[in-house]
């Protein structure tokens, strides 16, 4: 099963989006740009994300290109102009780190226990094996990827992030925070 169709319709829709912002560019602020941005392209790019940028990253690139592309039409600057500090000042995440922001919210919930328990199946985590605290109790583990394709899947994926996430992060008490606090790391590091 292949993710391309689907990228490819929401690099369509970011297309289209380029179009009217880039024709009505000069007369908004930078700010009305980015209320646009967050308007009409954040959404195809969240919607879903945690299943299908489970692809390889060379099917991202492209959408990630299109993100570049409109941040510079919002902000006014150059067509070859770096976008990093771009990204940084406007607290953009790119669409890779909006991936890990979609999988560190799954992971978390997880971890709460506020996903139904179907979802508990996915994973063979330490903290399902039994109640009581000990210091692997916020690791997953998972079965090993036979393929390079299964790889990119939330079993593999998931706890390999939650591993990576810093431990002051994961041990945080609300979802609100955990959202907010790993949005400005991932801020700090996406480059």
């Amino acid at each position: 099963m292949s993710w391309k169709p689907h990228i490819t319709m929401i690099e369509q829709k970011i297309l289209n989006v380029i179009r009217v912002i880039s024709k009505i560019r000069y007369k908004l602020s930078t700010n009305i740009a980015l209320l646009l941005y967050n308007a009409l392209v954040l959404p195809h790019l969240n919607y879903c994300i945690i299943i299908w940028a489970c692809t390889f990253k060379t099917n991202l690139v492209k959408l990630f290109k299109l993100q570049k592309r409109i941040i510079r039409i919002c902000t006014k600057s150059p067509r070859l102009t770096k976008t990093k500090e771009m990204f940084t000042n406007y607290h953009i995440l790119t669409v890779f780190s909006l991936h890990k922001l979609s999988v560190g919210k799954f992971m978390f919930s997880l971890n709460s226990n506020t996903l139904p328990n179907i979802c508990n199946d996915m994973f063979n985590g330490n903290l399902l094996k039994h109640s009581y605290q000990t210091r692997n109790t916020n690791k997953f583990s998972y079965i090993p990827a036979s393929t390079r394709w299964r790889e990119n899947f939330i079993t593999c994926v998931g706890p390999r992030l939650w591993k990576e996430i810093p431990q002051e992060i994961r041990l945080l008490s609300s979802i609100a925070n955990f959202k907010c606090i790993y949005k400005c790391f991932l801020l700090q590091s996406q480059f």
